[in-house]
This record gives C-alpha cells, structure tokens and sequence, in this order.
C-alpha cells in the first residue's frame, strides 16, 4: 500500500498532519510563514503500520537535513491514538549521496516501539516555503 498525500498548507498551532506510511513513498507540501514574523514549530508526523523495532526511515528533503534531531513519541494502540510515554530526541543519521538527492537515515531502534516520528523545526521563513518528504521507506 502506498501513501495517498494530498498537498496542503500547515499553518502554526495547527493539529499534526497524519502521513501513513507503509511502503516507499512522496509528499510534498507547503509551510507558509506566520504574519506575526516571529519563528515557529512545523508538525507533522509519520505513523507506521509495522509497528516491529528496527525500523528504519529514509527521508529526503529540502528543509530536512541529516544532522537535525527528530522528536520521537509511539503512540497508544487505540483508535484515539494520543501520545503515549515520554519524547526521545534521536538524530538523523550519516548522509547518502545517490543521484544528486540529499538522503537521510532514521533508525527507530532509539525507542522501545516506534510507530511514529514527529519532526518539529522552527524556521525563520520570509516566503512560502516548500517542504518535500521522498523516499520514505519502511523496512523491519
């Protein structure tokens, strides 16, 4: 099953954007800039249907860069799916250079369960800024 992404605006203090990953995937979509001017937390968040330790996360992007730590949080079971336990910080691993793309590995075994990934970036945009999320691949 592959993702089904719909290009859509995230604006601050909006609820987290569901990505339901399951195999390799693309989503891009667009981070607009508040009028406040002031910098601010993107969310969004990657929810994994094999919920297996070991699993490891390409991810491909503009703004998303190896070295950028990522808030990690499983999730309960139920069909609430509110946060469960505390946030581990894990960062994104060495650099792989393939075709001229930029990718970045995630190794989920920094938690007990991992079932999702939220990355939470504060930029300090002066226009629209795009954001695109490839390559993204589920493995374990």
């Amino acid at each position: 099953m592959s993702l089904r992404f719909q290009e859509t605006s995230i604006i601050p203090d909006e609820e987290f954007h569901l990505i339901d990953v399951s195999r390799t995937s693309c989503a891009s979509f667009n981070v607009n800039r508040p009028s406040t001017g002031k910098p601010w937390f993107v969310n969004f968040r990657i929810k994994f249907s094999n919920r297996e330790n070991g699993i490891k996360v390409n991810l491909t992007g503009t703004n998303l860069r190896c070295g950028d730590m990522l808030n990690v949080m499983p999730i309960s079971n139920d069909q609430t799916q509110k946060w469960t336990g505390q946030f581990s910080r894990c960062p994104l691993l060495d650099t792989i250079t393939d075709d001229g793309k930029e990718r970045c590995s995630f190794d989920c075994q920094c938690l007990e369960r991992c079932e999702e990934i939220q990355v939470l970036r504060m930029p300090y945009f002066t226009s629209e800024t795009s954001w695109t999320i490839c390559d993204i691949s589920v493995s374990g």
